[in-house]
């Protein structure tokens, strides 16, 4: 199949994509190359055949019109039979030019959506109205964060939401770079810049544009300077802004300390050298590299909440995720890891694992060049004339298989499982106090815990709805009454940790001793056996998934603490979303049953509580959870307290980042009346009530591994 690669400037394909287009060569494809710039010449050095198409970063309609045209030509001078369009500019006029010339397969590869969370409602409204527009000339869209997915899936960005594609990223040389010492390289890098080798080094490389956060990243530098006298900070990059930074550092007077050097070419060299490596990005990223190969180098992360760069990390392990556009707590954090040398080097190790678990260069190739054989499709030339139908989604589990090491063995729906009478909608709450579960783990346990919980009894005792109660252990140690009253309402009452740390903070001897004090203080309070837990923020994820065999030996018998959808933050990409036992190598086990995730097609919608509960439009979320209850599944809903009460937030004003208040106020004000709607019209039980009928399905065939899957993940 002779394939264009299409992109505005050579460099993308130069410095990302050069793996990719030796695999598909190997493969047996024509390659194609379609660009500008002065590392064509390079591409050319390699044996690829370049044309260029005069596209420039403009806006100017005459300039892109010009580029269109160039390369509906090349298209058709060179019979392409699929073109493949790399990043946001050329992924518009080259889909318009190949949309003219009659390109069979038209592949939009989205190195990260031009509309994201950080841009102001017009910009993002009028670059998400081009995509939206450009949909029906994509064949298939490949994408790499969770951000870009989610909306690539639910506009669809592409022909349907089937065609598209996401991948884990570009990969990292492991072998380029590594975590050992380079003393060498300190030396040389610190004669040449006339700085201390033996100080701190805090790396940033970036183009120098203000989305990049390069601003941030000298302010942050500046209030740590004028503090500290042993760091040194790094800004490595090209762009409109290098004249700007310089001066801003020569004003500040910091130029002993903050070194802005421009374009490098041995940027290997400086992310080894570096201690710390510094990406506070709001750009339209997909997944940057540079994140990979610092962590790959074994140095530990700061960088934003925001679409790929939280994809890349893994949040308080590999690295510290900040607010956009505040320098303020970007300082705080390098801080943190600048007075804590074990901390670094550990996040480091950690890092390092990371990339060699899921972004290593060989296997992400690898799985570059067979999203895109997928999303092209057949050679037109042995294509069956037939139309092809768009791959089916993955159905419930029908067999055991075998994900990250652990046999998960199916249960048999229960008889029940599609009777629009029988309780199969459970109501759960988390009970915990909003400051000290989500601010500060140390601090008290407030009596805004009694006031949220009157609301949530009033409701229930109105519908006359008995729901289930996974209480956190310092809360019932500081008002048993409550757990007591609870239990005498007939409510169940179950376990939500002690101290509400995420499990994957804590080692095995650690985790055994906060569920030792969960059960105590739970069953003390209301004199039940506790058989069921859920983790503080699904914090069993797939490095921890050890945690279920430490909930097994302390005696729980069901676990509702795995999110089965990837997320920034928790989840497990993959992983079942029915009731289901997780069976260990010693011969133990335990039941997981997941909180809710609707399927439309290849789409996963989270639809079980927090944010995504309160977000959704009512619409949508009425029919996810019919469509659950259609494929016989039970719909386990979440919430907590503080949700009932939509001004408690109000209260910290000045106390706690504006932006979490922001995030976690969102959709209050309507949450009482959506669950009055659905305990209205949804048959409601209690989580033991609702699972009761799920048993062991014996299975007759021996366990799959999934593809992907990690059989010998750390246990």
């Amino acid at each position: 199949m002779r394939i264009m690669h299409l992109s505005r400037a050579a460099e993308t394909l130069w410095w990302f994509l050069i793996p990719t287009l030796e695999e598909q060569k190997r493969r047996g494809h024509e390659i194609v190359l379609c660009t500008e710039g002065a590392d064509a010449e390079k591409l050319r050095g390699l044996g690829y055949e370049v044309i260029t198409h005069g596209m420039r970063r403009t806006i100017n309609p005459l300039i892109a019109l010009r580029a269109i045209w160039r390369i509906r030509s090349a298209l058709r001078a060179h019979r392409v039979d699929a073109v493949i369009c790399h990043n946001s500019l050329a992924g518009i006029v080259g889909r318009i030019g190949a949309w003219l010339a009659g390109t069979p397969r038209v592949v939009y590869f989205a190195h990260g959506l031009a509309c994201g969370p950080a841009q102001g409602a017009f910009d993002w409204q009028l670059r998400f109205q081009i995509e939206k527009r450009l949909a029906p000339l994509t064949d298939a869209i490949v994408v790499m964060n969770d951000y870009d997915e989610r909306l690539s899936r639910t506009t669809p960005l592409a022909k349907d939401e089937t065609r598209v594609h996401r991948i884990r990223g570009m990969g990292v040389d492991l072998a380029r770079f590594v975590p050992t010492p380079f003393p060498e390289i300190r030396e040389a890098l610190g004669k040449e810049l006339d700085v201390d080798p033996s100080h701190t080094f805090v790396l940033c490389v970036a183009r120098l544009i203000p989305e990049k956060g390069v601003l941030d990243f000298v302010e942050a530098a500046r209030r740590i300077a004028s503090a500290r006298r042993d760091v040194v900070f790094l800004l490595a990059g090209s762009g409109p802004l290098l004249d700007t930074l310089r001066s801003q550092v020569a004003d500040a007077g910091i130029g002993g300390q903050v070194k802005v050097l421009g374009w490098r070419s041995d940027i290997s060299n400086l992310v080894k050298a570096a201690d710390v490596f510094v990406l506070p990005s709001y750009y339209m990223e997909g997944l940057p590299v540079s994140i990979l190969e610092a962590m790959a180098c074994g140095k530990p992360v700061v960088t934003t909440h925001h679409k790929g760069c939280e994809d890349a990390v893994v949040d308080g392990r590999t690295a510290f995720l900040v607010p956009v556009k505040q320098p303020g707590v970007l300082a705080e954090k390098i801080q943190a890891l600048l007075a804590d040398a074990p901390m670094r080097q550990e996040m480091g190790r950690a890092g390092r694992r990371r990339v060699e678990e899921v972004f290593e260069l060989g296997d992400c190739t690898r799985e570059v060049a067979d999203t895109l054989e997928r999303a092209i499709g057949p050679s037109p030339a042995t294509a069956s004339p037939a139309p092809a139908l768009p791959a089916p989604a993955r159905p419930a589990l029908a067999r055991p298989m075998i994900l990250h090491g652990y046999d998960l063995q199916p249960c048999a729906p229960p008889p029940g499982a599609r009777d629009p009478k029988s309780a199969r909608c459970s109501f759960t709450v988390d009970v915990e106090d909003w400051y000290q579960s989500t601010v500060d783990f140390d601090a008290p346990i407030s009596d805004r815990v009694l006031r949220n919980m009157d609301r949530v009894r009033a409701i229930l005792d109105e519908f006359r709805i008995k729901g289930t109660f996974f209480v956190q252990g310092r809360v019932a140690e500081t008002f048993p009454r409550l757990i007591q009253e609870l239990h005498a309402d007939g409510h169940e009452i179950q376990s939500h940790g002690y101290s509400h740390r995420p499990l994957f903070s804590m080692d095995r001897a650690a985790l055994r001793t906060e569920l030792e004090y969960s059960v105590k203080t739970v069953e003390d309070a209301c004199g039940v056996r506790v058989t069921a837990f859920r983790a503080p923020d699904f914090s069993i994820v797939r490095e921890n998934l050890w945690a279920l065999e430490v909930l097994a030996e302390s005696g729980f018998e069901v676990d509702s603490s795995i999110f089965p959808l990837k997320t920034n933050r928790y989840g497990i990409a993959g992983w079942e979303m029915s009731p289901h036992r997780v069976e260990f190598q010693n011969g133990g086990g335990i039941l997981e049953v997941p909180v809710a995730i609707a399927t439309f097609g290849g789409l996963k919608l989270p639809v079980a509580g927090g944010g995504y509960f309160r977000a959704l439009p009512m619409a949508v979320l009425e029919r996810a959870v019919h469509k659950m209850l259609s494929d016989g599944r039970p719909v386990i809903l979440y919430c907590h307290p503080y949700e009932w009460t939509p001004g408690e937030l109000d209260e910290y004003r000045g106390r706690v980042n504006p932006f979490l208040a922001f995030t976690q106020s969102l959709g209050r004000e309507a949450f009482i009346g959506r669950m009055r709607r659905l305990f209205a019209t949804l048959p409601f039980g209690r989580f033991d009530q609702v699972i009761a009928g799920w048993r062991e399905a014996a299975p007759e065939a021996a366990p799959e591994p999934v593809a992907g899957s990690a059989l010998g993940a750390t246990r």
